[in-house]
């Protein structure tokens, strides 16, 4: 009786003859595997409502239990029959198949918004919320650039403590240490985010591969992880300079130069961090940047004044950040308070300027605009400039992050 009852399945197409103990229904049916497969995946597919439908012909459901009770032997491909044709339920699992695949007109492909899971808004959030913990562990990146940055002030405070400037000498200093101790702090930024952004480009690469964040969202939030530790750096680093050297006693004009200290710093931070996302090595950036500063010195204003400067090389002075600090920066430690008006006129302050061949009476400001060709009345607008080259160098630090790949050079 067992012989016989195995007998019967092999002949059948039924799943118990597919399940026997010494048969592969692989090899002995295959169209029948197939379909059974296929209608098995179709019914679990059909019952998940998070999964896409299928769009099936509307009797496949027919020709599946059609095919189930084809008897195996009929459904095998007789290579030995004239001609090397195929049984009748082997040509009706093929136009099956066929009429499967075949998409019908007008029918779309099922397809995602986004090959991300998350939304941009979640991603930046996120990433935001990660920055934020790496800043507060990273004690000697941060307490690094605070305290580098107090020593130097201080240092420069002592060094021009009170300054005097009611001769061009002290004139000329004046201008010197707002002008430095504002640059330094952008190139201590500049200098200190590389590394750190070169050691998370890594793991922006491996998640931006891997579809789990975009390397937008990675690079807006460094980017605005990094302004609050700006701003803090320069308000506790200016705090004791400013008022040690002698700068403008007034509320107003000291958080305009705290305002410009962070413009200035925020700028470089920025030309910083696009240059450690295209460059391949942190040596390759470090020195990418140190060819930047001295020509940015150079064409800043100071050194050499925008009247001096090669007509063929003026541009390099208007993409230029350090030379929007000089125009911004300088001119309100010279502005005329409780005076009457400018010399000859006036009692505001004045110096003796020498001419190369004789000397002549000066008043202050007067004499910073013209030297420097700079406008009391433009510093706002020298801020202004500051803040496009920021959100300039940030977008490309963006289009970096995105598109930029050094893993594969």
């Amino acid at each position: 009786p067992d012989d016989d009852d195995d007998d019967a399945s092999r002949d059948s197409g039924d799943s118990a003859g597919l399940d026997h103990v010494n048969a592969d229904p692989r090899e002995t049916a295959p169209v029948a595997w197939y379909v059974r497969s296929m209608h098995a995946a179709h019914k679990d597919r059909s019952g998940d409502a998070r999964l896409p439908a299928m769009n099936l012909p509307a009797d496949a459901e027919g020709d599946f239990e059609a095919l189930r009770a084809t008897p195996p032997t009929e459904q095998v491909m007789w290579v030995g029959q004239a001609g090397g044709g195929a049984s009748a339920a082997g040509a009706a699992a093929s136009d099956l198949v066929d009429k499967v695949a075949t998409p019908t007109p007008g029918e779309k492909m099922f397809s995602f918004a986004s090959p991300y899971a998350r939304s941009f808004g979640t991603q930046l959030w996120t990433i935001l919320v990660r920055s934020h913990r790496a800043h507060l562990r990273d004690v000697a990146y941060n307490c690094g650039r605070i305290g580098v940055l107090l020593v130097l002030y201080i240092l420069f405070g002592i060094i021009y403590f009170d300054l005097d400037t009611s001769d061009e000498g002290g004139v000329q200093s004046m201008v010197a240490v707002v002008f430095m101790t504002t640059i330094f702090t952008g190139i201590i930024c500049m200098n200190g985010v590389m590394p750190v952004r070169v050691r998370e480009r890594s793991v922006s690469y491996r998640e931006r591969s891997s579809f789990m964040y975009d390397g937008v969202p990675y690079a807006i939030a460094h980017a605005v992880m990094e302004l609050p530790w700006v701003v803090l750096i320069s308000f506790v680093t200016t705090l004791p300079l400013y008022f040690l050297v002698g700068m403008v006693p007034t509320a107003g004009s000291f958080f305009f130069h705290v305002l410009i200290n962070v413009l200035v710093s925020y700028a470089f931070l920025s030309f910083g961090q696009m240059v450690a996302c295209v460059c391949s090595t942190i040596q390759t950036a470090q020195a990418g940047t140190s060819a930047f500063i001295p020509i940015a010195f150079l064409f800043g204003g100071l050194y050499l004044p925008f009247p001096q400067i090669p007509v063929y090389w003026q541009w390099a002075y208007f993409i230029n950040p350090v030379a929007f600090a000089i125009q911004s920066v300088i001119a309100p430690q010279f502005e005329r308070r409780g005076c009457t008006g400018p010399y000859p006129t006036g009692d505001c302050p004045s110096i003796t300027a020498f001419r190369g061949t004789y000397f002549e009476q000066i008043d202050t400001l007067n004499y910073v605009e013209t030297k420097y060709d700079i406008t009391y009345e433009g510093r706002w607008m020298a801020a202004v400039y500051l803040v496009i080259f920021c959100l300039g160098a940030q977008a490309l630090h963006v289009l970096a992050g995105k598109y930029v790949n050094t893993v594969n050079r």
